[in-house]
């Protein structure tokens, strides 16, 4: 597939969420200058034990679209207890998995990439 516009992103998102009913991170696709090409679909994920910006967006590898999980830096240190941190690798894990499922739907044949 040689783009996806932001109605198929929206798409892959409303299946990944009824696939994972655990899934309790926001996501938002970016509205800003949101323009269709090899590398759209930016999805902003808000994870809630992590400030700052976090998000899933394409990058061309050998010419390939590649979904990558960006973590940006933050401005502060950030302290949790054993909870904290076990709810953090839990949102971090489900990054993970979505990262795969929007890699998966983007190298499908346009049969299954609705």
């Amino acid at each position: 597939m040689p783009y996806r516009d932001r109605a198929q992103v929206e798409s892959w998102l409303t299946d990944f969420r009824a696939m994972h009913p655990e899934w309790h991170s926001d996501l938002t696709i970016v509205d800003d200058s949101f323009v269709p090409h090899q590398n759209s679909g930016v999805v902003i994920a808000a994870l809630s034990r992590s400030p700052g910006i976090t998000y899933l967006s394409v990058t061309l590898v050998d010419e390939q679209p590649r979904w990558f999980v960006r973590f940006e830096a933050r401005d502060a240190a950030i302290n949790l207890d054993g909870t904290g941190v076990r709810e953090l690798a839990q949102e971090i894990a489900a990054l993970g998995t979505l990262c795969a499922y929007l890699q998966e739907r983007t190298d499908a044949p346009r049969s299954f990439a609705r």
